[in-house]
């Protein structure tokens, strides 16, 4: 419990600066991919997102017999979210550069990985993030042994974080940005809980 929520803490705050530090209003496009900041920021996503995997199942063991079936399945949604999230993280963190040196109409919009498939990959990991924390939050809420306002930041974060800014669709990048925070602050704020909570027990 004290090491997920350490994962939690750590994982949250590496988010806040992934979004905090991303070029604005920069997300496709081989010279953005190219950006050292860009490649920064992206690598940040990949190590935030394995630590919020690690910190997620310290969560649900706090609670895992109040949860009840619809928590469970939005634990699990969450989790299998997390994971995909990670992998789009490996993807643009590690192979976008390489795409872009190589392949650069690649990761232009409407280039090859933004094809149907592609474009099919990113908006279920986005659905399958907003659906599994909607559920296992609503579940959260209803036991009540975290903070209110920390899960109410963990959901309102995955669902404006996970939703495609400008150029993919028409909300403003701030958008995207105000979801990293608050699903970060949200995420380290439940980390703080599992680390007291495991340190007084």
């Amino acid at each position: 419990m004290r090491t997920s929520g350490m994962f939690c803490i750590v994982g949250g705050i590496i988010l806040i600066v992934f979004v905090l530090i991303h070029p604005w209003d920069r997300l496709i496009g081989a010279s953005n991919a190219l950006d050292p900041r860009w490649q920064l920021a992206h690598r940040l996503h990949f190590v935030g997102a394995i630590c919020a995997l690690l910190g997620l199942p310290g969560i649900y063991a706090l609670q895992c017999q109040q949860l009840g079936t619809l928590g469970t399945i939005g634990f699990a949604l969450s989790f299998l979210g997390n994971a995909m999230f990670l992998g789009t993280g490996m993807i643009t963190a590690f192979i976008w550069p390489v795409l872009a040196l190589c392949a650069p109409q690649s990761v232009e919009l409407g280039g090859a990985l933004f094809g149907p498939l592609g474009s099919l990959s990113f908006l279920l990991t986005a659905a399958t993030m907003m659906v599994g924390y909607v559920l296992f939050g609503g579940a959260l809420l209803r036991i009540g042994m975290l903070p209110r306002w920390a899960i109410l930041m963990l959901v309102a974060g995955a669902i404006l974080g996970m939703t495609p800014p400008h150029p993919l669709t028409a909300l403003p990048w701030a958008v995207m940005v105000l979801g990293g925070v608050l699903y970060g602050a949200g995420l380290a704020w439940v980390g703080s809980v599992l680390w007291t909570t495991s340190a007084q027990s």
